[in-house]
């Protein structure tokens, strides 16, 4: 136990136990122990458990939302392009951490009010951009409802949606809901 680890290699392992054995799984002794290194490699980098945890959510958001987010308006010429690009790269994120990050926030106030200002900024640029493709504010804000939200509740579903299902459905959905515009 003496190989110390860079700051990466504990976030990625607490995201890979997040995933695996649940927010539990989330000390720096447990994660000291799962390395294979002491704890003083944890404090090495981190003050606390609390920055620690900030660190795994900062590398969700990345993951899960800025870079998926950054690639689609990159990609896109138009507001219908961004959403489409949107939609497909909503089901090819990280499902499983999303999942451990939403149980985490049932037990821990730091990740539920980290959680709350994501599903707020996700929601509200998806409103924008439905209602700037809709033309329609209301519509638009419904359609951003039933996309999120439907989303968010098949990740959930048991038995778990095949990614490939999860994508099919996904663009079945949206063609529904925009195939009259």
């Amino acid at each position: 136990m003496s190989t110390r680890k860079s700051k990466q290699d504990w976030i990625e392992a607490g995201v890979k136990c997040l995933k695996s054995k649940g927010a539990s799984a989330i000390s720096a002794e447990k994660l000291a122990k799962y390395l294979g290194v002491t704890r003083g490699s944890f404090y090495h980098h981190f003050e606390n458990i609390g920055q620690f945890n900030g660190a795994i959510l900062d590398h969700w958001v990345e993951t899960n939302t800025t870079v998926p987010f950054q690639e689609a308006q990159s990609k896109a010429n138009s507001p219908n392009e961004e959403l489409e690009e949107l939609v497909e790269r909503s089901w090819h994120t990280d499902m499983e951490l999303e999942v451990a990050v939403r149980a985490w926030a049932t037990t821990n106030s730091q990740v539920r009010e980290r959680l709350q200002e994501l599903d707020n900024f996700r929601l509200n640029y998806l409103i924008h951009l439905y209602q700037t493709v809709v033309g329609d504010k209301e519509k638009g804000k419904r359609f951003a409802q039933i996309a999120f939200y439907g989303l968010l509740g098949a990740i959930h579903a048991q038995p778990k949606i095949p990614e490939t299902e999860l994508g099919e459905l996904i663009t079945a959905i949206q063609r529904l809901m925009l195939k009259d515009l």
